[in-house]
C-alpha cells in the first residue's frame, strides 16, 4: 500500500510538472501528453484514456479518482463518476453530454449538470481572457 502511494505521488508530481501523464499500462509505464488526451472513462473497472488521434485508446488499472488527482484542474474536469474530460478538447454540448473533438461522447451527470456547464463556461471565458486581444 505504501509503495503504491509513493509511486502514485511520484507520478502525480511528474505529470503536473511536465505536462505529461505517466501511467501504468500493459506492464510498463507510458507517458501521455495532456494535449493528446480527449477524455477518460471507466469501463468494466478499467480506466480508458481516449486520445485525440482517435486510433489508440490506452487501458490502465489506475483508479479514476487517482487519475483525477494526477491531471491539472480546471483543464481536466470530472463530469460524471466515470468520466473526466479535457476541456480543451470539447467540441460542444448536446444538452446531456459533451461531444469531443475526436467524436467521442463524455457523459455529464444529470444531478450536477448545471455545475459542469458552469465549469465549462468558466473554462471558455478563461481561455478568451488569457488569449485576449
Amino acid at each position: 500500500m505504501v509503495a503504491h502511494t509513493l509511486t502514485l505521488a511520484a507520478a502525480m508530481r511528474e505529470s503536473q510538472k511536465a505536462n505529461v501523464l505517466t501511467i501504468p499500462a500493459a506492464k510498463k509505464r507510458l507517458d501521455v501528453r495532456h494535449d493528446d488526451i480527449e477524455y477518460a472513462e471507466v469501463i468494466n473497472q478499467r480506466c480508458i484514456l481516449h486520445l485525440a488521434d482517435g486510433d489508440l485508446d490506452i487501458s490502465t488499472n489506475i483508479n479514476i479518482d487517482d487519475l483525477e488527482t494526477m491531471l491539472p484542474k480546471p483543464r481536466f474536469y470530472r463530469t460524471h463518476r466515470s468520466y473526466i474530460v479535457n476541456m480543451d478538447r470539447v467540441r460542444r454540448s448536446n444538452g446531456t453530454d459533451f461531444v469531443m473533438q475526436n467524436g467521442g461522447i463524455a457523459y455529464i451527470t444529470q444531478k450536477d449538470y448545471r455545475r459542469v456547464m458552469d465549469a465549462y463556461d468558466n473554462w471558455l471565458l478563461g481561455q478568451v481572457t488569457e488569449d485576449g486581444p
